[in-house]
């Protein structure tokens, strides 16, 4: 005889009311993410605010950008010409231009007549009217007969020099870079000034460079 069959599993069906709570509260988790990044989004900083682009500052005393190269260039026994010379740079690069300071022994005097722009000369009297160390190669090439009298033509320069009164040759080497370099054709853009060190050389100096 057959044996007796095995009960057939009964399962039950899902109660209506158990699957309406679940998608119920699946959609309300759905929700409160969505509130929640849109509550998160609302939180963030705003952006900066856009900057405008600064006007270009001038340089003082410059009536356009830039005004081209100047050449310093100073004989110093003691210093002092050497710090007249940086005073005076530091001002040109403010009036905007592409100022340099030179110790005389740094510029070939051959090249002295390629010099673009305007050239200071800051000159100081040795002893008795000699040149200091660093100008005595300058002062020999310039000083030879030999030179053209145009070899000079497209150098534009200024003057001042730096002596002592209670020497007799009073600063001997002021006037005579002035006197040699229009000699050889260099057009002078301000009349020659003298610092006397026994009295105020720093007065001298200024009274002198308002003048450029």
């Amino acid at each position: 005889s057959n044996p007796a069959a095995a009960p057939a599993l009964h399962m039950p069906n899902p109660s209506p009311a158990l699957d309406l709570s679940s998608g119920l509260a699946t959609i309300v988790v759905l929700l409160a993410s969505w509130l929640l990044l849109r509550w998160k989004r609302g939180r963030r900083a705003p952006p900066p605010p856009r900057e405008e682009p600064s006007a270009p500052v001038r340089a003082v005393g410059a009536k356009a950008a830039g005004r081209g190269p100047m050449t310093i260039l100073f004989g110093s026994q003691t210093g002092t010409a050497e710090g007249f010379a940086t005073t005076l740079m530091r001002e040109a690069r403010v009036r905007g231009y592409a100022a340099r300071a030179l110790d005389l022994e740094e510029l070939p005097p051959e090249e002295l007549g390629g010099v673009e722009g305007p050239c200071v000369f800051l000159l100081a009297t040795h002893g008795e009217g000699d040149p200091t160390d660093n100008t005595v190669a300058f002062h020999r090439w310039a000083s030879d007969a030999s030179r053209e009298p145009g070899c000079l033509a497209a150098l534009q320069y200024a003057a001042f020099g730096l002596g002592n009164t209670q020497y007799e040759h009073y600063n001997s080497m002021g006037k005579w870079v002035d006197a040699r370099l229009s000699a050889l054709g260099a057009r002078r853009l301000a009349p020659l000034g003298l610092g006397d060190d026994d009295g105020d050389i720093d007065a001298d100096f200024e009274s002198w460079r308002a003048s450029l």
